[in-house]
């Protein structure tokens, strides 16, 4: 569940429409342009805030990837771009920042 809260928070959802599995579950079913497949592929990291990163940071703290695989390899790859997308939404605002 707190993977997919910090994926949708990733994607611009606000943190009041994650708060429990029925409404993960709805985000989860919507199609076409709204459809969660086509929202990841098309997340760009320079467009996530630092106050997202840092508000998804607090929700994956402590999580493992290969404890999340253990329950669901597709909970894991989720794991995996939220981590990335952090990080590189992190590496986007640092450099310009330096700049």
């Amino acid at each position: 569940h707190k993977v997919l809260i910090a994926t949708f928070l990733l994607l611009g959802v606000k943190e009041k429409e994650t708060k429990n599995w029925q409404s993960i579950q709805a985000l989860m079913g919507k199609t076409g342009k709204e459809s969660l497949k086509r929202r990841v592929g098309e997340c760009e990291p320079h467009t996530i805030t630092m106050d997202t990163v840092q508000r998804v940071r607090r929700q994956v703290h402590g999580l493992d990837v290969l404890s999340v695989g253990e329950i669901s390899a597709t909970a894991a790859t989720f794991a995996l771009w939220v981590e990335t997308m952090v990080e590189e939404a992190e590496s986007h605002h640092k450099q310009h920042y330096e700049q």
